[in-house]
């Protein structure tokens, strides 16, 4: 499909794994689930924060069993951008996307933010192009392996970096609203170890 048309997903790669012979070892693969994920980075640009901040991922796609009898061997890795929950928002039908978090003012169109404070039952999270009340604005490294560390040092973990932080967005007020958001067990093992700080929008 053209991007001049509607669509919520655009090819930034296409790769194909390491070519095998009787004669050659094989190097290891390119694997998708490792390729992808550093050839977003290296196409929305910007810093590590700033890509934790948006919507943005990647996903990708290979040949069908089928599909890869017949010799297809290829992968693709497409950018999407959330918008509210599951969700995909339409990307842009002109101009390129390439670098775009390196723009100062990016986050306020494709940032993560919410319907309400964190951690509140009207909590919902949405890109910052959307109507919303909420937005992270910083993230926070979190300690540990493998292992998930519990819910209750993730969640101390944050609470001064946060409070701290958020009182520096508000300018130095001495009262002001913030939000710490931390990691599930879940979100840990799919290698979130960072959580995300709020402020009102």
């Amino acid at each position: 499909m053209p991007c001049a048309r509607l669509h919520t997903a655009r090819t930034i790669y296409v790769g194909r794994p390491a070519a095998t012979t009787d004669a050659t070892p094989s190097p290891a693969p390119a694997r998708p689930a490792t390729v992808c994920p550093g050839k977003l980075a290296g196409y929305l640009g910007g810093s590590a924060t700033d890509r934790h901040l948006s919507r943005f991922d990647v996903v990708w796609f290979s040949p069908s069993p089928e599909q890869s009898l017949q010799g297809a061997a290829w992968f693709r890795c497409d950018l999407v951008a959330f918008d509210r929950s599951s969700t995909l928002y339409p990307l842009p039908r002109s101009g390129s996307l390439k670098g775009v978090l390196a723009h100062p003012h990016a986050l306020r169109t494709y940032g993560r933010c919410a319907t309400a404070a964190p951690g509140t039952k009207a909590f919902g999270l949405v890109i910052c192009a959307r109507s919303h009340s909420w937005r992270a604005f910083d993230t926070v490294s979190l300690p540990g392996g493998h292992a998930y560390p519990g819910v209750s040092k993730v969640r101390a973990a944050g609470v001064g970096v946060c409070k701290s932080r958020a009182r520096t967005e508000s300018g130095g007020a001495l009262r002001f609203k913030w939000g710490w958001e931390w990691p599930s067990a879940e979100q840990w093992g799919a290698g979130q170890h960072y959580g995300y700080c709020w402020v009102p929008s």
